[in-house]
């Protein structure tokens, strides 16, 4: 069962009409350096809201993972729909969409562990070590014009993955660690 935090308020399970949940790309294809971001389509009846919220969070509470409660996204409106006259129709983004503003940084020893904690810093979350391949200096922080999420698109190409937000709202690197393999028989 779903439970639904509107803020800081929980929301009766009745007044839940439908809730999906997919993940979605910033560009077309899946590919090293991809940004994946979660949407949620949330109905929720009109007589259990009282004001929209700024955060939502949804949780499994018949998870087996926890004795109480496992978050499976923390969310943030992107766009509300009353035109039904007995429900809202919310999109809800994950905090990967708090990245798509332009970011611009300076520093004087520009590596991509550098330029991480900036960002992170400045968006409020925790920094994410990325080990060695952090001290890399790296020449594209002073292009104008490039996203947050382009930035981190670019540390997950160079890490070999693709970025994403956990269920409490943190960045995650992601690399491929399935291998693909085929024996074959020597005759």
């Amino acid at each position: 069962m779903l439970r639904v935090d509107f803020d800081n308020t929980t929301l009766d399970g009745s007044d839940i009409l439908k809730c999906t949940i997919t993940s979605k790309l910033f560009g077309e294809n899946f590919k090293l350096g991809s940004t994946v971001c979660k949407e949620v389509k949330l109905w929720v009846a009109k007589s259990a809201v009282s004001s929209h919220p700024s955060v939502v969070k949804i949780w499994d509470t018949n998870s087996s993972a926890s004795p109480t409660n496992l978050q499976l996204c923390t969310l943030f409106v992107d766009n509300v729909d009353d035109t039904n006259d007995y429900y809202y129709d919310y999109t809800l983004l994950d905090g990967m969409v708090k990245f798509n503003k332009v970011y611009t940084w300076d520093d004087a020893n520009p590596t991509m562990q550098n330029l991480l904690n900036d960002l992170l810093s400045d968006y409020g979350l925790n920094s994410v070590n990325i080990g060695a391949i952090g001290a890399k200096n790296v020449s594209w922080v002073t292009d104008s014009g490039i996203s947050a999420r382009e930035y981190i698109g670019f540390v997950a190409e160079v890490l070999g993955g693709y970025a994403h937000m956990t269920s409490t709202g943190q960045l995650e690197f992601m690399s491929f660690t399935n291998t693909v393999s085929d024996t074959i028989a020597l005759v």
